[in-house]
C-alpha cells in the first residue's frame, strides 16, 4: 500500500513513512545508526565500501532532517558531536589516520544534506522548506504555542503520568495501564482552574518513557531500569576509554535513543527498542555479571 500511492502534500513530514512505521520511527531508527555509518566510513579502505557508507550517511541525514523530529535533532546533535570528539581524541592517542579526501567528502555530505534541507529541489511555490518548518517548530517549543501544538499536549500527558505516579508511587498501576487510566487521571488536571481547564485528549503513551515507567511500574521498577541503564552506560564508557572506536559508535547510537526517551516513547516503538537492546548487548559484551 505504501508504493505508488498519491501523496496528499509535498514536503510534509507526516508523509515520511516506511515498513517500520511513521516519521518518528524512521527518524529515530536512522539517527541511531548514523554513528555506525560514520564509523564504517572512517575505517573502511576500499573505494566501493567507502562510497556506500558515504551515500548511505548522506541520504540518511537528509531524511532525518526532513522528518523534523525535534527530540531526534537534539539527540543526534550531541551524539555526533560526541562521536567526532572521541574520534579526534583516539586519532591523536592511537595514531588513527584518515585521508584528507575523506574529510572533504564528509564536509560535502553535510553541505548536500543542508542544501536538500533548506532548498530541496522540486519544492512547490509558496511552500515552506523543511528547514523553515523545522525552525518554526523549534521556536514554538521555546516560546509556547497555545493549546494546539505538541508541547502543550506533552505537558498535559506528563502531568497525567505524574498524577498516576502520586496515586501509587511504590508499585505503580501495572504494565500497559497508562492508556487505560490516563483519561481518568487527566480529568483531575482539566477540572482544576489553569491552562488545561476543560480540555481533553486521548493518550496512549505518556510521550516520556521515564514518566510512563513511573506511572506504570512505580519507583521500584523505575529504579531497577535506571540502574540497568547506568550500568550499560558506565561499561560502554569504560570500553571507549580503552580506545575502542567501534564501541564509541555503538554508544553514540545508543545515546540517541536514550535522549529521545525523555520526551518521546522509543521504548514503546519496536524498531527503536530492538536497536537499543542490540546496542546494550554489545556494550555489555564480555562484562562479568
Amino acid at each position: 500500500n505504501m508504493l505508488f500511492r498519491k501523496l496528499p502534500s509535498a514536503f510534509n513530514r507526516g508523509i515520511i513513512q516506511s515498513t517500520i512505521g511513521n516519521t518518528n520511527y524512521v527518524a529515530d531508527f536512522l539517527a541511531c545508526t548514523l554513528p555506525l555509518i560514520l564509523y564504517g566510513y572512517f575505517v573502511s579502505k576500499g573505494r566501493l565500501k567507502t562510497s556506500l557508507f558515504w551515500l548511505s550517511g548522506t541520504i540518511s541525514a537528509i531524511i532525518i532532517l526532513w522528518c523534523q523530529t525535534r527530540a531526534v535533532y537534539f539527540g543526534i546533535f550531541f551524539s555526533l558531536l560526541g562521536f567526532l570528539w572521541i574520534y579526534i581524541v583516539l586519532r591523536n592517542k592511537h595514531a588513527l589516520q584518515m585521508k584528507r579526501k575523506k574529510i572533504l567528502f564528509l564536509v560535502l555530505a553535510f553541505l548536500i544534506a543542508f542544501i536538500f534541507f533548506a532548498f530541496p529541489p522540486g519544492l512547490p511555490e509558496n511552500t515552506p522548506s523543511p528547514f523553515e518548518t523545522a525552525f518554526l517548530r523549534a521556536v514554538q517549543v521555546v516560546e509556547g504555542e497555545g493549546t494546539a501544538g505538541s508541547p502543550y499536549k506533552r505537558e498535559l500527558e506528563w502531568q497525567t503520568s505524574w498524577e498516576m505516579f502520586k496515586d501509587k508511587p511504590l508499585l505503580g498501576h501495572g504494565w500497559g495501564s497508562f492508556k487505560l487510566l490516563s483519561a481518568d487521571y487527566q480529568m483531575r488536571i482539566t477540572e482544576r482552574e489553569g491552562k488545561f481547564y476543560g480540555d481533553y485528549q486521548k493518550d496512549y503513551e505518556s510521550h516520556s518513557d521515564w514518566l510512563q515507567l513511573l506511572a506504570e511500574g512505580g519507583i521500584i521498577l523505575f529504579a531497577v531500569f535506571a540502574i540497568l541503564v547506568i550500568w550499560i552506560a558506565v561499561n560502554g564508557i569504560k570500553k571507549i576509554l580503552k580506545g575502542d572506536l567501534f564501541m564509541a559508535a555503538v554508544f553514540c547510537g545508543w545515546l540517541v535513543i536514550f535522549i529521545h526517551s525523555f520526551v518521546e516513547f522509543p521504548f514503546h516503538m519496536q524498531p527503536s527498542l530492538a536497536m537499543f537492546a542490540i546496542f546494550s548487548a554489545i556494550l555489555l559484551d564480555g562484562v562479568k555479571t
